[in-house]
This record gives structure tokens, sequence and C-alpha cells, in this order.
């Protein structure tokens, strides 16, 4: 069986590729022995598809075990890194391609004289590289390619003369140190070895973002669930004209809606209902899902809440439970609160501190310009929605007082 069916057509679970793989370790070992006689190597390089004869191991077993878990690399039926050299006909090669250089070419001593040094350049190297047949080919491949795109200086190749570089270095004045410093650092940010013009923008872009990024992602606060900044703070109670007063159901339902959206342990809830909605009627528009998800999530609300609590009663806290009840038909009304340290009355009911309750309209306006006790609260001061102690009202003739005064 050859070589190449054993090693990429057939089973490595096959006798014939067992067999492949143990020859290819003795053709191995006896070129590993040869090296370590000569002190020039110890180790022995892996040519399995992973490995790619660019790691070594000290150990044989290592590559066997490789190959028949993961095979040998493409197109390496000549070992060529294990002891099976590559032998070239040069004289024949050499005198081919001067033969056919000088048939198709008009006679030129000085382009004739080039092209001799440049084939002996190649000779020269030829033995040195004649078990690395990949940097030779990459060296005949450097030799057509120019030094960088665009080049129509007198280094126009990848490969130099000798005697043009000895003429050149005779010119040159300021050192390259720098110069090649900087270069190292551009190649760092090079994708596109072979157009390097926009890579090289790419590839700074790409470290600039990644850094501007880090930096921010440092002092930045992770965003979790939404959490309202009133809830927790507001205190407060009726203080002055206690009634009982029944809404319609579409006030309780639009108050109890209103309540519910603000409060964080709801939110998975709210998030969960709008899903519903729109998995079930996926071609209607976003404003029709949100009308359908205010008018049917108090009632969907309490439903789920109910349900859950009786499957696992300890998943449902108690403040879930109070606001799936909902509030009571009849409500309590105040004229005046007191809210977070501030006294609010509302325009049918006014109190300064420290003065009894006054209903005549004439006996109240004479505390108009200086009430006793009392601080008003600026306008300015009332509409800014800011964090901290702070009241707002819609009643232009609320009279405001601070309790701490």
């Amino acid at each position: 069986m050859d070589r190449h069916t054993w090693m990429y057509k057939i089973s490595r679970a096959t006798q014939d590729c067992v067999d492949g793989v143990e020859k290819f370790i003795e053709c191995a070992e006896g070129n590993l022995k040869k090296k370590r006689e000569q002190g020039n190597e110890d180790k022995i390089t892996c040519p399995c598809h992973d490995c790619y004869n660019l790691k070594k191991y000290p150990s044989v077993a290592t590559v066997r075990d490789h190959l028949f878990r993961r095979g040998f690399m493409a197109d390496y039926t000549k070992w060529i890194w294990h002891g099976e050299g590559i032998h070239y006909e040069k004289s024949k090669t050499s005198d081919g391609n001067r033969g056919s250089i000088g048939e198709s070419m008009p006679t030129n001593k000085e382009d004739d004289a080039e092209n001799d040094r440049m084939n002996e350049m190649i000779e020269d190297v030829e033995e040195l590289l004649v078990h690395q047949p990949k940097m030779l080919e990459n060296l005949v491949d450097d030799s057509k390619k120019l030094l960088y795109p665009g080049c129509n200086d007198q280094f126009t190749s990848k490969v130099i003369d000798p005697m043009t570089l000895d003429k050149l270095q005779a010119d040159i004045i300021v050192t390259l140190c720098e110069f090649e410093i900087f270069l190292c650092i551009l190649k760092a940010y090079m994708r596109n070895r072979r157009l390097p013009e926009a890579s090289i923008v790419e590839g700074y872009s790409v470290e600039e973002t990644i850094e501007f990024c880090t930096e921010y992602l440092t002092s930045a606060n992770p965003v979790g669930i939404p959490r309202s900044r009133h809830e927790g703070r507001l205190e407060g109670q009726g203080t002055l004209g206690r009634k009982m007063i029944s809404p319609t159901v579409e006030m309780l339902d639009r108050a109890h809606l209103f309540v519910l959206q603000h409060m964080t342990e709801v939110n998975p809830y709210l998030q969960e209902h709008i899903t519903e909605i729109r998995r079930m009627h996926h071609s209607k528009s976003g404003k029709w899902v949100t009308n359908e998800h205010n008018r049917s999530f108090v009632k969907w609300f309490k439903d789920r809440v109910m349900s859950r609590y009786s499957e696992s009663p300890s998943t449902i806290s108690n403040t879930l439970k109070w606001l799936a009840y909902g509030p009571d038909m009849p409500v309590i009304s105040y004229q005046g609160y007191d809210v977070n340290g501030w006294s609010i009355v509302l325009q049918s009911k006014r109190r300064i501190l420290g003065i009894d309750n006054v209903e005549d309209e004439e006996e109240y306006n004479q505390f108009d310009e200086n009430p006793p006790f009392s601080i008003g609260l600026p306008t300015t001061v009332r509409e800014d929605n800011v964090d901290g102690n702070y009241a707002r009202s819609d009643h232009d003739e609320g009279q405001w007082i601070d309790h701490q005064v």
C-alpha cells in the first residue's frame, strides 16, 4: 500500500496504518539518533495535524500518540523533517535555466551577469536548505516580490544582491535603529501582511477601543434590575380632612397599575406579561401591545401570584400578596398630609404651624405676609425633581411647612 493511502485515506485503526506509523517512528528515531551523536538536536518534531512540525518533544511515544489520535499533517508524504532528504539535479536545472534565458532573451552582458549572480546565490543556499525546502521556496518567492507595495527606490526586492547592498550602505548616514523600533510597533498592529495600509489602522483602532472599554467598565456600576429612587423613602400619613370616598373601578385599576409599575419586585412580572402578549399577538404593533398590557396586567398579575402562591407559598413575599390583592373599594382621603418631614395642605384646608385651624378667610390673610412659624418652599425647589427631602404640589395655594423649624 502506498504511503499516501495509509496516511490520509484509510482509518487510523487499521493494521496498515499502524504498521505505517511504526515505520515512520523507526525513521524518525534513526534521524534523532544521528542528530544526538552530532550534538545538534535532542528532540523530535511532531508532524501531526495540530503540531504541524512546529512543536518538538523529547519522547517518541508522545509523537506516536499524537499521530494515532490526530493523524498526519496535510501533504507530508515525504518525511523531510525526519530523515528523508530531497535530492536536486542542480546541473540539469541550472543548465536548463541558463539555456532558456539565452534562447529567449537578447544578448545583454550586464543583464546576464546579474542573472548569473542571482543563480549563484540560490545555488549557494540550496545546499544549506536541502532539508528545508519551504524556506528555499520562500526565498525564491521573495526575490520576485517588491519590498512593499509601490516601492520604486533602489531597495526594490526583499532579496538584494550583496554587491548592490554594499554600495547602498556607503550612502547611509542616519541610523535606522529608531526607525526599526517603530516598524516593530507597526508590525504588532498589522492584520494583513500583504496589504498593510488599512490593516494597521484597523489594528490600532481595535486596541484603542478595547483599552477605552476596559477603563470605562472598571468604574461603571452593574445595571441589574431597575430600582425606583423613591422606593423605601416615602413615609407619611394623613393629618387633616379625613373622609371616605368610593372611586370607580377604572380609577382603582389605574392607580393600582401605577403602583405596580413602580415596584422593583413586580418588574419581572411586567416583562413576563409583555413577552406573553407579544408571543400571542406577534403581528400587532408596539402601541397595541402597550395598551393591551395596561388593560389586562392587573388581573393577570393577581392570577399569576395566586397560582404561584398555591404551588409554592415560600416563593411569594408578603409584599407581592398585598399588591396582588389590590386596594380596597372605600378609599380614605385627606386634605392634608405629612410626607417625608413636610406638611402638605391642599387648597380646601390650610394650616400654619403653631396656629389653630383658621376657617375665616380674612382672619387667615393676616398671616400671609409674615406667618409666625411657616417657611414657604420656593417655586424652583417645588418644580425641581432632585434626590433628597423634597415635596411637590400641583396646588398653587398649598402651604409648605418644614417640621424641623
